[in-house]
């Protein structure tokens, strides 16, 4: 059994190994360097730390990254960069991983967003939050009526002005939950406040 480390301690030049399905067959291992430990994905209801090595791998491999003390940094997906070896980091998907791993389903509303930084508020005159750059199609946030180009300031009277705060938060919620979700959509004179009551969903 292979112990969950802290990708978020993983650095540029630091040696890394790989087993799974990484060059299109099972069993496949491999090892290398990290190139990079700073690239973000934004993805549904969260923005994901990247890392980036320099291993080839298949347009469709898959696996596990691990550190030279056997603990696991990583996970290798093929919808992430492809054929560019990035790896998904370990520490944004340890609470995924415990919700599984309990039987629970991962709440989803379906909205893909960036933070708000104080230099856009600045330059743009944009509200503090998380600025909605996509919808997904049939989920709870496209239900409620969420738009690309809202920015989501607070769920249930919480203050979001980070992605992480709000991935944190979403996962702390369950599936069937209703959470109010309030915000700013910028009209003809400006911004105006929205308001908005989301069903949880399950991201499966």
């Amino acid at each position: 059994v292979a112990s969950l480390g802290n990708s978020n301690l993983t650095e540029q030049g630091d040696v890394i190994f790989a087993l799974g399905n990484i060059f299109g067959y099972a069993g496949g291992s491999g090892y290398g360097i990290v190139s990079s430990s700073n690239y973000k994905e934004i993805g549904r209801d969260g923005e994901y730390s990247v890392i980036a090595t320099d291993m080839s791998s298949a347009s469709d491999g898959t696996g596990i990254l691990f550190n030279l003390d056997g603990e696991v940094i990583g996970m290798i997906s093929s919808d992430i960069w492809k054929d560019r070896g990035i790896r998904t980091a370990i520490s944004d998907l340890k609470l995924v991983i415990q919700l599984l791993a309990n039987g629970a389903s991962v709440p989803y509303i379906g909205v893909s967003g960036t933070a708000v930084t104080s230099g856009i508020q600045e330059e743009e005159g944009m509200p503090s939050g998380i600025y909605v750059i996509d919808v997904a199609a049939d989920s709870p946030a496209m239900a409620a009526g969420i738009q690309s180009g809202d920015v989501i300031c607070s769920v249930n009277g919480e203050k979001i002005v980070s992605m992480s705060a709000y991935r944190k938060l979403m996962l702390t919620l369950k599936v069937g939950d209703q959470i109010k979700v309030e915000g700013k959509r910028r009209g003809s004179e400006g911004y105006v406040d929205i308001k908005f009551d989301v069903t949880i969903e399950s991201k499966e």
